[in-house]
């Protein structure tokens, strides 16, 4: 569970995942709108009203792991983040079609760092 993990980065780190994402992109000085999703991409519901961007990272987030970690795609399901997905007008059918095309999916950037 991503609220977990965001809890105890926090309590051992003092700080997340996204919250450098976010401070890197500042310096970066990318747009405010994309240092806001990312900072919101480990909770996009925490905000009112839902960050679209930042529910599109997680979801993006979610899948990308799900494919490194090679959990299967019942697995997958049962823990989708439903409710990030709703925000984005994307229903439960949605995913239970097209998940095993969306794992599919490689990044073009596989593997440039080896």
């Amino acid at each position: 569970n991503g609220s977990n993990r965001l809890e105890m980065e926090k309590n051992r780190l003092g700080f997340t995942q996204e919250d450098v994402c976010a401070e890197l992109c500042k310096r970066w000085n990318f747009s405010s709108e994309l240092v806001q999703a990312l900072a919101q991409s480990g909770n996009p519901l925490s905000a009112t009203p839902a960050n679209k961007t930042a529910c599109a990272v997680n979801i993006a987030r979610y899948i990308s792991q799900s494919q490194q970690t090679e959990t299967s795609p019942e697995a997958i399901l049962g823990k989708f983040p439903f409710d990030v997905a709703a925000e984005l007008g994307l229903s439960e059918d949605f995913f239970n079609e097209k998940l095993a095309e969306l794992m599919a999916i490689k990044s073009p950037l596989e593997g440039l760092v080896e």
